[in-house]
């Protein structure tokens, strides 16, 4: 096992990762306590993103999904303030059938 290998081989003996991925593993290991606006922003602006995704896949595949649950996601969309399309609002749900 040659040294660039070694995850071990850094200054006395701490654990390091081989040569080529520590950039990334320092970077991945920073931890930055940034309370000004634009870190807010940030945070705001990766859950906004987050939230879309959800709502576009829930949109894209809802005939997928039980009809209860479709329901209970559009009104948690709702109370996230999303502009939910009335196609998707006109969901229609089968009356259900007596289980015997």
């Amino acid at each position: 096992m040659s040294d660039e290998d070694d995850p071990v081989s850094g200054e006395n003996g701490l654990r390091t990762p081989p040569k080529k991925k520590r950039k990334a593993w320092y970077q991945q290991a920073q931890v930055f306590e940034d309370d000004s606006e634009s870190a807010k922003h940030r945070g705001r602006r990766a859950e906004e993103k987050q939230r879309r995704k959800i709502c576009s896949v829930f949109l894209t595949h809802h005939k997928k999904i039980q009809p209860l649950l479709k329901l209970l996601l559009l009104e948690e969309l709702n109370h996230l303030n999303f502009i939910v399309p009335i196609a998707a609002l006109s969901l229609r749900i089968p009356p259900s059938k007596p289980s015997c």
